[in-house]
């Protein structure tokens, strides 16, 4: 027996003479190539007057609507393809009644400049291509075509879409790539069937809200127009999985990307955006291009890196978000990546004005911001292994600091004034070029403890002796020649390391500064444990880091060299209070 199809095509072999004049195209390809029935499945016919009932998540229709279901339902085939691509046409031709139930009608690559108001006879039309003509506009009367689909109109002059697209409800597709549309209508965002919106390359400066409503989207692109900014809530397009709004005007990325969840391709390309928000590594991209922006957070510098090392960033900056610690190191950065005042997101201020420890070790950095002073809660500053050649004033600002971490930079001098560093116990300066050490250090009477090896000092400076809680002083491997009597100030001292130095002289007063604890008798001792003592220091490297473990803020605190690297996806932690609240 016969299928449907195969009777269909019989039937259209009979009323070939009802086909359109001068058909560029035989009519045996549209029928091989019947886009209708491949996209649309087959069903069982329905008795005269009836209506094929609906699932329940389907839109809500219109009697107009509903007629033209029951219309197509009842019609006969005809011709389901209608093609007059190509043909150079100015205007159509006469639209016989037997092409009056088309359901792809192909009008692509002709002299079209407007809209055909003959098309508005073909009420069952399911699928438009009016692509490559000089159309300059899409009229009101798009609504009537209560059953379209797929509307193609890329490659014209469209300056205007009518809002009565809007009552289009069966919308899937909308293809306006390459016209001069400069605005959408709001009512766009009825369209919730709607899955594909294609703007490539149009003047569009304005998003509107409505398309946050387009629960069914996922392909967005947008790119090549003047928009400034996102325009609507992301998080709400579930089905969202590609967004390409790259080569426009846009800012910023909304810090609630994070929960668009389906979304794999993001493309912010070509724009003006300084930071990314930490949201976007919660995302499961495949592709993510944000070149050609003065991008600041992340910097230019992790971003030529790859999409990974991006993710790395965004995540340890999540992490600082939530915790208030904030690990920046081995990213080979250039600058201390601090949010602009102006135009910087108000949770992002607040993230690195909380911050308490901050770690930017082994980068390529030249100097430290002067925002630096407004991290008022900062504790622990870790900057090792890079290449500043001073500390500035700023950091002599910070009242919490505790730990001042500058090994192995080219730094030459330290803050003038550093009274503010009332809490400040360990400074760490190996591998600099200090000549002396600065006369600040006599102010910071909780200093525990000062390493200044591999530099080139040349005398222990009188005013040493201000320093009167340190109980570790280190400057082996240096060009010392002399002591001074400052020295004999020290009376917590407990480790003094001058090896690998100059020293000529030695003066008997320095012998008080051994500790109590540590009695006459002890040199024996040592001594059969291969212990070396050095002007009433203990220099075997374990006595000493024990020594320095236990004599550090009441003998509890590790020392913060000491303390072994944690992997940040390992690391346990407890919020701090209030940390982490902030508006998206």
């Amino acid at each position: 027996m016969p299928s449907a199809r195969m009777k269909r095509r019989d039937d259209a072999e009979k009323n070939t003479e009802l086909a359109p004049h001068k058909v560029s195209r035989p009519v045996q390809r549209a029928w091989d190539q019947d886009e209708y029935m491949n996209h649309f499945e087959e069903a069982d016919a329905l008795p005269p007057g009836g209506l094929r009932p609906f699932p329940s998540n389907a839109p809500m229709t219109s009697d107009e609507t509903l007629q033209a279901i029951k219309a197509l339902e009842e019609a006969p085939d005809g011709f389901r393809r209608l093609d007059w691509s190509g043909q150079g046409l100015s205007n159509l031709p006469p639209i016989s009644k037997a092409m009056q139930n088309a359901r792809v009608v192909m009008l692509n690559d002709n002299r079209l400049t407007s809209f055909p108001q003959e098309l508005s006879q073909l009420r069952l039309m399911q699928k438009l291509r009016i692509e490559s003509n000089s159309i300059s506009g899409v009229p009101s009367y798009i609504n009537s075509f209560p059953l379209l689909q797929d509307l193609r109109a890329c490659d014209n002059s469209i300056t205007s879409l009518s809002g009565n697209i809007g009552r289009c409800s069966y919308l899937r597709i909308i293809d306006l790539q390459r016209n001069q549309l400069s605005a959408l209508p709001p009512n766009i965002g009825a369209l919730t069937n709607l899955e594909k919106l294609l703007l490539t390359n149009n003047r569009i400066r304005e998003i509107p809200i409505t398309l946050s409503r387009l629960c069914s989207l996922h392909t967005f692109r947008i790119d090549k127009n003047q928009v400034a900014k996102f325009g609507f809530n992301v998080a709400q397009m579930t089905s969202l999985t590609q967004l390409r709004i790259g080569h426009n005007l846009v800012t910023y990325v909304p810090g609630n990307i994070g929960d668009a969840k389906s979304l794999i391709e993001l493309s912010v390309e070509n724009n003006l955006i300084e930071s990314l928000p930490p949201s976007i590594c919660e995302l499961k991209l495949q592709t993510l291009r944000v070149e050609a922006n003065p991008l600041k957070r992340p910097p230019l510098e992790v971003c030529v890196r790859g999409a990974e090392t991006v993710f790395r960033f965004l995540k340890r900056t999540q992490y600082a978000v939530e915790t208030w610690k904030m690990d920046l190191s081995r990213f080979k950065l250039k600058f201390v990546p601090f949010p602009d005042l102006q135009s910087a997101a108000a949770w992002e201020i607040m993230t690195w004005c909380n911050i308490q420890h901050l770690s930017l070790g082994n980068n390529r950095l030249v100097s430290l911001p002067v925002e630096i002073n407004m991290m008022s809660n900062l504790t622990i500053l870790d900057v090792n292994s890079n290449k500043l050649a001073t500390v500035p004033p700023s950091v002599g600002t910070l009242p919490r600091l505790q730990v001042l971490d500058a090994a192995s930079n080219a730094i030459q001098a330290l803050p003038g004034n550093m009274r503010a560093n009332v809490q400040l116990q360990e400074l760490l300066l190996e591998n600099n070029r200090l000549t002396t050490i600065p006369l600040s250090v006599a102010d910071l009477e909780s200093l525990l403890e000062i390493r200044i090896p591999s530099n080139r000092l040349t005398k222990v400076p009188e005013h040493i002796g201000g320093a009167t809680a340190l109980t570790h002083l280190s400057l082996e491997h240096n060009e010392i020649r002399t002591l001074s009597h400052g020295l004999t100030a020290l009376a917590n001292l407990l480790i003094l390391d001058l090896s690998h130095n100059a020293i000529t002289e030695v003066t008997t007063s320095l012998v008080k500064i051994r500790p109590n604890e540590d009695p006459p008798t002890h040199h024996a001792h040592q001594a059969e444990e291969g212990g070396r003592i050095q002007l009433g220091s203990i220099v075997n490297p374990e006595i000493r880091r024990e020594r320095i473990r236990l004599v550090l803020s009441g003998g509890k605190r590790p020392q913060w060299r000491l303390l072994g690297p944690v992997v940040l996806d390992e690391m346990e932690y407890e919020r701090p209070p209030g940390c982490g609240q902030r508006r998206r």
